[in-house]
């Protein structure tokens, strides 16, 4: 998924309001809005906007390798971010992984979330 306008991101906005998740897997929508509260921040950025630009795409994995390493034991969604350089931080290109189930942070390839 590729975020390329503000507008696109209202969705995502809504999803990031809403309650607990359910036992059921999230949906590509709900991992993204998980994987946006997680990376919200500097180097990745301040606003909902800002961070959706960062994540370049996302998978839903269900077999198959880990990029923490392993194989994987329950679903996950990986995101792939990249940042720009900026005047405070080199370039960033990593992965961030979480549960598809609890949208919890299962590993991440970024600085300042391993």
């Amino acid at each position: 998924m590729k975020v390329k306008s503000a507008l696109a991101v209202a969705p995502l906005l809504l999803a990031l309001s809403a309650g607990d998740v359910a036992a059921k897997e999230l949906s590509e929508l709900d991992a993204f809005a998980k994987a946006v509260q997680i990376l919200k921040g500097q180097p990745y950025g301040d606003s909902v906007v800002d961070v959706a630009h960062a994540i370049q795409s996302s998978e839903r994995v269900a077999r198959g390798e880990n990029p923490c390493g392993g194989g994987v034991q329950t679903p996950i969604w990986v995101f792939r971010v990249e940042v720009a350089k900026s005047a405070t931080h080199e370039a960033i290109a990593g992965y961030l992984v979480i549960d598809a189930r609890t949208g919890h942070l299962v590993c991440a390839g970024l600085p300042f979330l391993d």
